[in-house]
């Protein structure tokens, strides 16, 4: 119906993987997809994030209720209140961002990020980011006052791992904290450029192509949106891994574990993945 050239499906039943297979629908010569082709898998990123930060939670790195200001060394803000948001209110989405009323996800902002914060070069990165958004503009509501998503919100916990394991990157920190203790060695962060594509990942087709001019060379040559148009590798914290099905599904599967989880003890599971009630707000 939808014309989509590669899919994968794992499905995992009590911890177990109990299916896995690659699909594809294409022209001849096209790549057959593989149970372990690699997809970028966009905001699944953040329950990965979620994982790592609940690991350093249990460590006593920091706690829910840590504010984040002290650890990002964020001085200059044009938002006081921005010294009230806690690991809890960016886990949760309550950090007072709202891309609605905001008019712009600051993920996809690079453009106008490099004229504010870097002269004009490019690639940024998530400091600038993080100080662009600080500096330039207000929250759009209180900390802990209501949800809205927040991809940026995301970035900003990958950025406290960072801080709570000096000399190591998020990508690193995930890649320890998540994937390394129950056997995952596929799974890495995507990249933006065409020419980078990891070996076994998929071709992306969006359903109407078009192209940008790239945010990752000071030169911007045009390229195709997807390749390129925005910033991969800054998304480590809320959208850049690629990741088989099958590996997927063995991170999702520790939580059928309970005790026996090899991620996190079972309280903290719990917490991770309680049903949010807004009348707690």
């Amino acid at each position: 119906t939808h014309s989509v050239r590669a899919a994968s499906l794992a499905i995992c039943k009590d911890a177990k993987l109990i299916h896995a297979r690659g699909y594809s629908y294409a022209e001849p010569g096209y790549p057959v997809t593989q149970p372990t082709s690699l997809f970028r898998v966009a905001s699944i990123t953040k329950p990965l994030t979620s994982i790592a930060v609940h690991r350093a939670i249990e460590e006593r790195k920091f706690a829910h209720g840590t504010r984040i200001q002290p650890y990002l060394g964020i001085r200059t803000r044009r938002d006081p209140r921005v010294d009230q948001i806690t690991i809890d209110h960016l886990l949760t989405h309550r950090a007072g961002w709202d891309i609605n009323a905001l008019g712009f996800d600051p993920m996809f902002r690079d453009e106008d990020i490099a004229a504010r914060m870097t002269r004009g070069t490019f690639p940024v990165g998530t400091l600038d980011i993080q100080n662009y958004m600080m500096t330039r503009y207000p929250l759009q509501f209180t900390p802990g006052s209501k949800s809205v998503y927040s991809n940026f919100g995301f970035t900003l916990l990958g950025r406290m791992l960072q801080r709570a394991n000096p000399g190591m990157t998020a990508a690193q920190i995930i890649q320890r904290d998540v994937f390394a203790p129950i056997g995952v060695s596929r799974a890495r962060v995507g990249r933006s450029l065409r020419t980078l594509r990891a070996p076994g990942e998929v071709r992306y087709h969006p359903r109407v192509p078009y192209v940008g001019v790239s945010v990752m060379s000071t030169s911007r040559p045009w390229v195709l949106n997807h390749h390129g148009g925005f910033n991969v590798e800054n998304m480590v914290g809320h959208g850049a891994w690629i990741m088989s099905a099958p590996d997927l599904a063995k991170v999702l599967g520790t939580f059928d574990m309970q005790e026996y989880n090899p991620l996190l003890c079972e309280a903290t599971a719990d917490k991770m993945t309680e049903t949010f009630d807004p009348t707690k707000w």
